[in-house]
């Protein structure tokens, strides 16, 4: 079983790195590891695996923060995994690692779901998830999708979308075999929905992260499934199944929607691994001795401090984060519409408790100080196309014109995705607002440090820009807040070769001056440990503002 799954982790992962370039260091020696990995397929070892499987996990930390939420799930998982190589025998390493990679699919998948019962995602009208539902409505002719009943289906989209992830997630962490074996059915179904739904919201890669993972809730049901798949059919009936499930996995080649590619090869792979892990339960249910492997003695008293200390690291991940205000983008809350700065939207959780305790300047703290800013106009070419991502214009029509029926907003954002892609794919071919447009500029709210730490970024890249923003006086308020409050105004300039001018206006002043030393466009970034901790795990969201509307997108 052990080398079975590194066979489907080697190829899986090569798979995504080379499906997702963008997520490979400039710096980064990619032919090394396409060797290595290579090697470690056909000749598998516990210490080609371990050198493979520690690469791939220094690969993603030396990337971060720009790498998607899976990402960090998959570290999470494959250094458990490392640890078991390290500390047992071959024949011991997935029981020592499966219940400790169960329980953390199992946290995210409930974590996920959690961090959507907020105010925002259960509004039908700016949810994402209805855009979703109605991305997948968007498949069927117009004859079948009466508004009569896409307005319900969108409606409940919301619900939809917690219950099935917190039931998937609470299905994982159950005692219960065939609870567990129906947790991996409904992740195979969840990631197989978002995998088909058409782009911008296509992320098969996810799928194919998570699926791999699967494989360590009944790792031997797994093993025989695809021994069995790669055998040669015994008779006409295994010779049939074979063919309509090839057929299957070649047909999903259709659903690639993504600008660019002809076929998005992650789909027919995340497609593969769902057939896989239907035909695992099968043979788990089926046989119990199949899917149990002989009793061992457990890990060793070394192995369990290392997977309750992951496990624990894991948990601070999934649900203090949000709470403490550490991390934003990449959090285990996608597409969650969490508001993480101007006070929680959560029904039952607080979040950004340092940035609250810090307050709207820096006497407090240099790295959560600052409060809350409203970036009225910038001209920078950098800064546009990382904020507010307003991707509306990619939904295919029939999308929107379905949410329209479903009383939806019919806006979408999405800065993951241009934080993880990268500048060069953002700046050419995604939307961003242009000064000589004609066109309004779109508004937004931003933490004070994300704003520092993206300057540094513009700042890096030699551009001339022009910024403007007003600080909001204090740090949580509602949406009249975020729109029109303001306690003191910025004019920034800089001329890309160290030149710079800085002009302020309090609120109630008849006249603009000088700024102040500490004025937060030209505050420094945090220096020492603290700041370069956030620099490597913080991002935050830009938050749109839209006139007409009380909650966010």
């Amino acid at each position: 079983a052990l080398f079975t799954y590194a066979r489907l982790w080697l190829f899986s992962e090569q798979v995504l790195m080379v499906r997702q370039d963008f997520l490979v260091p400039v710096f980064w020696p990619t032919r090394m590891q396409l060797a290595l990995f290579t090697f470690a397929f056909l000749r598998p070892s516990r210490v080609a695996l371990g050198l493979c499987v520690a690469m791939r996990i220094s690969m993603y930390t030396a990337q971060a923060p720009m790498i998607w939420d899976s990402s960090i799930w998959a570290n999470f998982t494959d250094c458990c995994f490392l640890s078991s190589l390290v500390l047992c025998a071959d024949a011991d390493v997935l029981r020592g690692t499966g219940d400790t990679v169960r329980v953390m699919m199992g946290m995210f998948y409930v974590a996920a779901g959690f961090w959507k019962l907020n105010s925002a995602f259960l509004d039908a009208t700016v949810s994402c998830g209805p855009i979703y539902v109605a991305s997948l409505l968007a498949y069927l002719p117009p004859a079948l999708t009466p508004i009569w009943l896409v307005k319900p289906a969108l409606a409940a989209a919301p619900l939809m979308t917690i219950a099935g992830e917190m039931v998937l997630g609470v299905c994982l962490l159950s005692s219960s075999r065939p609870a567990r074996r129906a947790g991996v059915l409904l992740s195979g179904l969840l990631h197989f929905a978002i995998a088909i739904t058409p782009h911008p919201n296509s992320v098969p890669t996810f799928g194919v992260m998570c699926m791999v993972r699967m494989f360590h809730v009944m790792p031997h049901a797994w093993t025989a499934t695809l021994r069995e798949a790669l055998a040669p059919p015994g008779d006409r009936r295994g010779l049939a199944i074979r063919a309509a499930g090839a057929a299957l996995v070649a047909g999903s080649c259709g659903f690639t929607s993504t600008p660019g590619f002809t076929v998005d090869y992650a789909i027919p792979l995340q497609f593969a691994l769902c057939l896989s892990a239907a035909r695992a339960a099968l043979h788990a249910a089926a046989a119990a001795a199949v899917s149990e492997s002989p009793e061992r003695r457990g890990p060793s008293a070394l192995l369990r401090v290392v997977n309750a200390l992951l496990v624990l690291v894991a948990f601070g991940y999934a649900f203090l984060s949000q709470p403490l205000g550490l991390m934003d983008i990449g959090a285990a809350s996608p597409f969650a519409s969490i508001r993480l700065h101007g006070g929680s939207n959560h029904l039952l959780m607080p979040t950004g408790l340092l940035q609250r305790w810090a307050g709207d300047d820096f006497s407090r703290s240099d790295l959560f100080g600052g409060g809350v800013v409203r970036v009225t106009r910038t001209d920078s070419a950098y800064l546009n196309a990382l904020w507010p991502a307003n991707c509306t214009g990619e939904l295919r029509p029939r999308i929107t014109s379905l949410l329209r029926d479903g009383r939806h907003i019919a806006l979408q954002f999405n800065p993951t995705a241009r934080r993880t892609l990268g500048p060069f794919l953002r700046e050419h071919f995604m939307h961003r607002w242009r000064p000589e447009s004609g066109a309004p500029f779109e508004a937004f709210t931003i933490p004070a440090f994300e704003l520092r730490r993206t300057l540094e970024e513009v700042r890096q890249s030699r551009e001339a820009f022009a910024i403007e923003y007003e600080r909001l006086p204090g740090v949580v308020g509602d949406e009249a807040w975020r729109t029109a409050a303001w306690r003191s105004r910025v004019a920034y300039t800089e001329d890309g070769r160290g030149g710079r001018t800085c002009r302020a206006k309090a609120a109630g002043a008849h006249f603009w001056a000088e700024c102040a030393d500490d004025e937060i466009v030209v505050r420094p970034f945090p220096p020492g440990l603290g700041g370069l901790y956030l620099w490597k795990t913080a991002l935050w969201f830009a938050y749109p503002i839209i006139e007409g509307i009380e909650e966010l997108p």
